[in-house]
């Protein structure tokens, strides 16, 4: 008998995924706040977001992972593991999964939930971005080249959304106007809005992650937005200004986060 992927792909996702629980996806580049937006989504009381990072819809459509699927059997118990931390939380009707890398994979998990799922993009200052170290390195934590790639394809995908499942969330909405933001993110989720988000670090299911200083989810602090005008950067932002393809899109981002906090000033507590 061979092997059927979406056979295997729909009873993977009754094994691990309730199916009468809808999905919340977040996806981005990494450093733009998807670890932030999980722990604020995370603080709702009809929502169990998941406190690391899976991928495994990453590992699920990777090209390899159906020629080499008795090699993955690892990811299957890494799987099972998910399945029992979500059963200690049934009383939620969501679930909301966190892996920067889905953004590759929309069209597919799309598919597999058959509509049942909706999706939440970041977006933020790319300068921010590419200044930005992961706790614990010394080294830029995102290059060039995939803030490129990673950022381009947000805004295509919500550029070219049709079917109204997919929201670009920026970071700068969520650290300036956490409220309004807020407000927005419930409507499109089509669940209440709730003000234990505001103080996600005391609701949250995501209490750790390493994406936080001290790999404790915190409340928001502002500093963390336009740390790349510190004199440390300079080298990094020359490099930065000497591409003309990170400058184009650098002004994309601009606009649309123009944009975007524009929105949020039109939303109605």
């Amino acid at each position: 008998m061979s092997f059927n992927l979406s056979v295997f792909l729909r009873a993977l996702n009754r094994f691990v995924f309730e199916e009468n629980r809808k999905k919340i996806i977040i996806a981005g580049c990494g450093r733009t706040g998807t670890s932030l937006l999980s722990a604020i989504i995370g603080a709702h009381p009809n929502v169990t977001a998941i406190d690391f990072e899976t991928y495994a819809f990453v590992e699920i459509f990777s090209k390899n992972y159906r020629y080499n699927f008795f090699k993955k059997k690892y990811e299957l118990l890494r799987l099972e593991y998910l399945k029992t931390r979500l059963e200690n939380n049934v009383t939620s009707n969501l679930l909301c999964e966190k892996t920067p890398r889905n953004l590759y994979y929309i069209n597919e998990i799309r598919e597999l939930y058959e509509g049942n799922v909706k999706f939440l993009l970041m977006i933020r200052n790319g300068r921010d971005v590419l200044t930005s170290k992961h706790p614990g390195q010394s080294e830029y934590y995102i290059s060039m080249s995939r803030w490129i790639s990673d950022t381009s394809l947000t805004l295509d995908i919500c550029e070219d959304d049709t079917n109204n499942d997919v929201m670009l969330v920026s970071y700068e909405g969520l650290i300036n106007k956490l409220e309004l933001s807020v407000k927005q993110i419930t409507d499109f989720l089509e669940i209440p809005y709730d003000k234990s988000m505001l103080e996600f670090s005391k609701h949250s299911t995501v209490k750790k992650h390493g994406a936080f200083h001290d790999g404790q989810v915190k409340d928001i602090y502002k500093t963390s937005s336009m740390r790349w005008k510190d004199t440390d950067h300079n080298e990094r932002i020359a490099e930065i200004n000497n591409s003309k393809e990170v400058q184009k899109l650098l002004k994309r981002v601009d606009n649309k986060t123009t944009s975007l906090l524009k929105d949020l000033d039109s939303i109605k507590l």
